[in-house]
């Protein structure tokens, strides 16, 4: 989709590698299932913007660090 499309244009511009995945569910459920699946060593989230998808990100970022099977950077 466009929102994936978009990421990876991202990715190519920054010179930044990684796979994307897009789910649906509760944040810090789903971020945790996908660090443990995907045998992640660091989760990085965004948590600077208040509108859209960062803002509702922001409102459950304390759950995701502490469901997180590794370290989480907050930026």
């Amino acid at each position: 989709g466009r929102l994936k499309e978009t990421i990876a244009s991202l990715l190519r511009e920054t010179g930044a590698e990684g796979d994307i995945v897009i789910e649906s569910g509760n944040p810090h459920a789903v971020t945790a299932e996908i660090a443990e699946r995907t045998g992640a060593d660091l989760l990085v989230i965004g948590r600077g913007e208040h509108n859209g998808v960062m803002g509702r990100l922001r409102a459950h970022a304390h759950e995701m660090i502490r469901s997180a099977p590794c370290p989480v950077l907050s930026i």
